[in-house]
């Protein structure tokens, strides 16, 4: 059952939700954007697993060229959010969900050049 839920979540962001960022992630200055879809599992820094609902479904990652990250802080589209909030009411617990800025410390260069 799990497993059917989570397939129907990663159609319904994949094919309804990522389509909302069309445009945004079109400007020349996004230089990626991904989402990550995760799945708990007991491993070697958590002997259990979160069960079905406890974790995070999913990491989106919007990569910028650094003059436009600069450009979009404090900048808000009150129109557009509301659009992006009602979609997500759709399929995220929005109470839980957080977002970060994060600053990459790379232990190999360009690991997507990786031969």
């Amino acid at each position: 059952m799990a497993q059917a839920i989570g397939k129907l979540f990663k159609d319904y962001c994949e094919n309804q939700h990522l389509k909302l960022f069309d445009e945004h992630v079109a400007l020349p200055g996004v230089i990626r954007y991904a989402r990550r879809y995760l799945e708990p599992f007991a491993g070697l820094a958590n002997p259990m697993a979160p069960k079905p609902g406890e974790a995070y479904d999913v990491i989106m990652e919007v990569w910028y060229k650094r003059e436009m990250f600069d450009s979009l802080r404090g900048q808000s589209n009150p129109d557009f959010s509301e659009m992006v909030k009602k979609d997500e009411e759709n399929l995220f617990d929005r109470e839980s969900m957080c977002m970060f800025l994060s600053e990459d410390c790379e232990s190999k260069n360009r690991p997507w050049d990786a031969k």
